[in-house]
């Protein structure tokens, strides 16, 4: 049979002992009773919910035809035991079963009769008997297919009922996102409190318990986007990675600029073989660390003295827009290397020497000479800027 326990009953369980729910949540709740209690195979606490909700909905059709459904299971029941005990030659004992079963579901008691006696017709009365158990094991009542249709809808109005109740109050809505949270529910948490916030588009405390649950979302698939990368699976890792940015970019960024703050400072330790691991990782895990992000791997795999060397060999073969990138992440790595701001400041004139763009020229070469006073490079390059042409040609 359908089980319906797990979220849906502890949300139920939740509105009891809250105390807050409607009177159409507490409707809804004993129509959800009564299919529990029918799985576990209490059919008359099973029956006695439904009555009790027909009480209140007394239009509710599907909650008759659940009605019929347990009393025709209560009823086939004892026409069972009543055969049995036709079987046995307990005739008095069947006589009672019959008419329990008949005050139950008389219409279900007169069919099967119907059928015992045809039976009768051609059998004793014990072989007939054991012919009549024999087909109702084989097709009992009601039939599978007729029980899992009524469940169906109603496992859809209670569906319906929860998701108008978590969208009418707040701490039905907390209650119940906290029980998908346990179960790294996370997608139908947000989707809940979103719910809750077409209602209730004021509510403060919905936009941050929004807020709260996204980032606990983000902080969650984060973690699991670095366990995957460390075992090797880099694919799913950067998937999970991608799921945390989509549920709180913010923090996923901080989270990134926090992991290279770290680099930083196991560089600055000495720590190149620390650093040089979360380089690794950050790597896999995001690929679009580009840029400045990209040459701590340089850094450390170069050492900081051959990292510098490369970057002006970068600027003596004219890579101007290659040296711009390396210096300035040199420089923010290391703010008191004097050649790295210098070096900066000259390649990126060169490169504006490219674009004919005099004014950053300018702008860079004050840089320059503010860092090196009477720097040659810088002072040759003012004397040229009154012929732009020149300066272009001299560029390549």
């Amino acid at each position: 049979m359908l089980n319906l326990t797990g979220i849906k009953y502890k949300f139920l369980l939740t509105l009891f002992f809250i105390g807050t729910f409607s009177l159409e949540a507490v409707s809804v709740r004993r129509l959800s009773e009564a299919v529990k209690d029918y799985n576990n195979e209490r059919y008359r606490s099973s029956l006695s919910e439904v009555k009790d909700y027909l009480k209140e909905n007394p239009a509710d059709e599907i909650a008759y035809e659940l009605k019929e459904i347990i009393e025709k299971k209560i009823a086939f029941g004892y026409l069972k035991r009543g055969y049995t005990y036709v079987a046995e030659g307990y005739k008095k004992e069947a006589s009672e079963e019959f008419d329990a079963a008949a005050e139950y579901h008389s219409e279900l008691t007169a069919e099967i009769e119907g059928k015992y006696l045809q039976i009768l017709e051609s059998y004793s009365e014990k072989e007939a008997a054991n012919r009549m158990i024999y087909s109702m094991i084989k097709r009992p009542v009601p039939s599978d297919s007729e029980y899992y249709r009524v469940v169906g809808s109603v496992r859809s109005r209670v569906a319906e009922e929860e998701v108008a109740s978590l969208r009418r109050d707040f701490d039905i809505l907390k209650s119940h996102v906290n029980d998908l949270i346990d179960e790294r529910r996370w997608g139908e948490a947000v989707k809940n409190i979103k719910g809750y916030l077409e209602e209730n588009p004021e509510s403060e405390v919905g936009v941050n318990f929004l807020t709260e649950v996204k980032r606990k979302a983000a902080e969650d698939y984060f973690e699991q986007a670095l366990e995957k990368i460390q075992s090797g699976e880099d694919e799913r890792g950067r998937e999970l990675a991608g799921i945390s940015r989509d549920y709180d970019e913010r923090w996923y960024t901080n989270v990134l600029e926090s992991k290279i703050k770290g680099v930083q400072t196991k560089i600055h330790m000495g720590d190149y073989g620390e650093a040089e691991e979360i380089i690794n990782i950050l790597k896999h895990l995001a690929p679009e660390l580009d840029g400045l992000e990209s040459y701590y791997v340089d850094y450390v795999s170069e050492t900081p003295e051959g990292f510098l060397n490369n970057s002006v060999r970068k600027y003596e073969e004219r890579e101007y827009s290659e040296a711009v990138s390396r210096f300035e992440f040199l420089k923010g790595l290391e703010p008191e290397n004097r050649d790295a701001q210098l070096y900066y400041h000259l390649s990126s004139a060169r490169a504006y020497i490219r674009e004919q763009d005099l004014e950053n020229i300018r702008l860079h070469l004050i840089k320059v000479l503010e860092i090196s006073p009477g720097e040659k490079e810088a002072l040759e390059i003012f004397e040229r800027l009154q012929d732009v042409a020149e300066i272009v040609n001299n560029a390549y």
